[in-house]
C-alpha cells in the first residue's frame, strides 16, 4: 500500500511539475515578448508585408481586429484580391486564380482557421479560451536548444511550439495537415525579431511551405475603417 501511495504521489507530481514548467515558458516568452500586459492591451494590428514565390514578389496587407476580424489583401501582377475571416463567416476573392466573384468559405474551413482572429496569441491565457498546453521538453532544433510545447485549441487544431531556450522566443511552429488525402507536416519559422514603439516584439522574418515572408511594417492598435472587412469583388 506505501509504494503504492508513493507511486501516486509521485504521478501526481510530475504532473504537476509539467504543467507549471509550460506556464514557466509561456510566462518567460510574453516576458521576451515585451509583457503580457502590452499584449492583453493589442485590440488591432495592420502588417505589411512581402512574400517571395519563384522569384515573384506578391505584396500583402494584414488588417486585424482582435477576435473579431483578420483580412489579407494580396497585389499580384496588377490584379488585387483578399482572404478575409470574421467571427461568423469567411471569404476569399482571388482574381489572379481564375476567381470573378468573391466565394464563401464552408463552415468547417472558418472554424478551422478561427484561432487566426487571436492576435494576442493562443498561449495568452489559454486555459480561459478552453486550450490545453503540455510541455514535451527540450530538443534541439539545427544546434539551437529549445523548449517544445504543444497545444490542443479548443477547435481541434494542434500545434507544436519551439522557443528558443536561451531567450524564449518563438523560432519554429509546426502542424499536420492534410493536402490531397495525405496528412502532411505544415512548418513555419520565426527570426528576425524587432520591437514596435510600444514596445511589443515581432517576428519580421517568416518562412514557411510557401515561401519567406517579409514584413516591412506593423502598426500596432491602428484605427481601421470598418469598410476594409466587407466581402467585396474588388
Amino acid at each position: 500500500m506505501k509504494k503504492l501511495i508513493l507511486t501516486v504521489a509521485a504521478i501526481i507530481t510530475t504532473a504537476f511539475s509539467y504543467a507549471q514548467t509550460a506556464d514557466e515558458v509561456i510566462d518567460k516568452y510574453y516576458e521576451a515578448m515585451g509583457g503580457k500586459d502590452k499584449w492583453l492591451n493589442l485590440n488591432s494590428m495592420v502588417q505589411t508585408a512581402e512574400l517571395t514565390i519563384q522569384g515573384s514578389i506578391i505584396n500583402l496587407k494584414m488588417y486585424a481586429e482582435h477576435n473579431k476580424n483578420f483580412k489579407t489583401e494580396i497585389s499580384f501582377q496588377g490584379m488585387n484580391g483578399y482572404d478575409l475571416i470574421t467571427s461568423t463567416e469567411g471569404w476569399m476573392y482571388m482574381p489572379f486564380q481564375g476567381q470573378m466573384k468573391a466565394e464563401p468559405m464552408t463552415k468547417e474551413q472558418v472554424e478551422k482557421r478561427s484561432s487566426q482572429l487571436d492576435i494576442q496569441g493562443d498561449l495568452l491565457d489559454y486555459k480561459k479560451k478552453g486550450s490545453t498546453v503540455e510541455y514535451l521538453g527540450k530538443e534541439d532544433l539545427d544546434g539551437t536548444d529549445c523548449y517544445k510545447l504543444k497545444i490542443t485549441l479548443k477547435n481541434g487544431n494542434i500545434y507544436n511550439y519551439y522557443f528558443d531556450a536561451s531567450n524564449y522566443y518563438l523560432i519554429k511552429q509546426s502542424s499536420k495537415v492534410e493536402v490531397d488525402g495525405k496528412e502532411m507536416e505544415d512548418v513555419t519559422e520565426f527570426s528576425n525579431y524587432q520591437k514596435t514603439p510600444e514596445g511589443l516584439l515581432f517576428p519580421m522574418g517568416i518562412s514557411s511551405g510557401n515561401g519567406p515572408l517579409k514584413i516591412t511594417k506593423v502598426e500596432v492598435n491602428a484605427k481601421i475603417d470598418p469598410k476594409v472587412f466587407e466581402a467585396t469583388n474588388k
